[in-house]
């Protein structure tokens, strides 16, 4: 029974994982969307250099917002040199891209695993 169901779950895994290749739209679909961008001193220190550099703008008003601040910055061009360059799927799926992206016109869901490593 648990091999059934492992199979079952590789085979669901692996049409998802194949299907989202076909329709991945965009790699940081985030950053055209209204969500507040996660607050982490570093990044908003980093954005509010740019905020500054624009024009006009109040940069006390927290939290930002992924379609606000890519205004005055690209988003891509400052996480894509985090990327690492993988060739295989399990490397891209590890280090650059989400397990698993469930992308539709308006909403996305993704599955990110955290890994214990501490022995």
């Amino acid at each position: 029974m648990n091999k059934i169901a492992l199979l079952v779950t590789s085979i669901l895994f692996l049409q998802v994982a194949f299907a989202q290749q076909k329709s991945q739209k965009q790699l940081f679909p985030e950053h055209n969307s209204t969500l507040n961008i996660p607050f982490t001193h570093s990044s908003y220190a980093e954005l509010d250099y740019y905020y500054n550099k624009g024009e006009n703008s109040h940069t006390t008003s927290k939290p930002y917002l992924y379609n606000d601040a890519a205004r005055y910055v690209n988003l891509d061009a400052l996480k894509t040199p985090l990327l690492k360059s993988k060739t295989s799927w399990a490397g891209k799926k590890l280090w650059n891209e989400h397990l698993v992206l469930i992308q539709e016109e308006d909403f996305w869901f993704t599955i990110n695993p955290a890994f214990d490593l501490h022995s």
